[in-house]
């Protein structure tokens, strides 16, 4: 039999598994693939969708939980499995390893008791958080890394000397809620017509896996998830990791503010009378 185990963290509703995974491990005191082991988790490949397809009865025995633990991860995952997609499209995944990576909201992770990663953070096409209307970080604003999970936090940081929570960047330390945002506001003014259609179409997404379905147009006929494909391969999801990431519309922003101070410059320049005391000299 396997051991049970104690002081294992309750998993917060929204969070996905890999995150949950790194502050269970450190709450053992193990590396996150000691401990996936000792539930019997495959360690390698995608560890969100590894847990949702693991042993739930023992998953849940060994840890303690309620049969309703992840509930948005067991929820979302699944029928995005089932709809047939390319999950590696729709979920964000580090270049190595294929470990899950996440966007993610300084104010959210600033206001969580314990900070942790929600599952829809890793979605591709998720690029904006409606309840801070402002648009999701891709990397450490010190040391520009990215996010992946799990985490082994005891050897995470400066001199991997650990790192006590997860809102804490694992290569530096650097706090994640202290970063600068960028508001939904300005960020959709420097877009196209098709360009903000394709954020909306994101999140447009999640509303579909929540619901089981997709609705179409005004008509309201329901749709199966599986159209999901069809419209991946038409490019109308954000599903491409590099396109417009806050990044580039930071460098947007920038080119904008950089061409309205010139044509201020410009309109000053045009609109200043010469100095008359300077048009004559001498005496009369």
């Amino acid at each position: 039999m396997t051991q049970k185990l104690v002081m294992i963290p309750q998993p917060q509703p929204w969070e996905s598994p890999s995150s949950w995974v790194s502050r269970c491990a450190l709450s053992q005191g193990v590396p996150t693939n000691e401990f996936l082991r000792h539930l019997d988790v495959d360690a390698s490949g995608d560890i969100d969708l590894n847990v949702i397809r693991a042993d739930q009865k023992r998953l849940t025995d060994v840890c303690g939980l309620p049969s309703d633990y992840l509930p948005l991860s067991r929820l979302l995952l699944p029928r995005l499995v089932s709809a047939g997609v390319d999950t590696r499209r729709f979920l964000l995944s580090s270049t190595k390893g294929a470990k899950p990576r996440y966007r993610f909201c300084p104010h959210c992770l600033q206001d969580q008791r314990e900070p942790h990663f929600p599952v829809h953070w890793r979605f591709t096409g998720f690029r904006y958080c409606k309840l801070h209307h402002c648009m999701l970080e891709d990397r450490c604003h010190v040391c520009n890394s990215t996010v992946t999970m799990p985490a082994n936090q005891m050897q995470a940081g400066p001199d991997g000397k650990g790192i006590a929570y997860l809102k804490h960047c694992m290569s530096c330390g650097a706090d994640l809620c202290k970063g600068s945002t960028l508001s939904t506001g300005e960020a959709f003014s420097l877009l196209s017509v098709m360009e903000r259609t394709l954020m909306v179409n994101g999140l447009a997404v999640l509303r579909a896996l929540l619901e089981g379905y997709l609705f179409r147009d005004t008509a309201e006929k329901k749709l199966p998830l599986s159209t999901l494909c069809r419209l991946d391969q038409q490019l109308l999801l954000p599903n491409q990791e590099n396109w417009l990431t806050v990044a580039i519309l930071r460098g947007r922003l920038l080119q904008r503010i950089r061409r309205r101070a010139i044509e201020r410059q410009a309109f000053r320049s045009e609109h200043t009378e010469p100095d008359q005391g300077d048009e004559a000299s001498g005496e009369y």
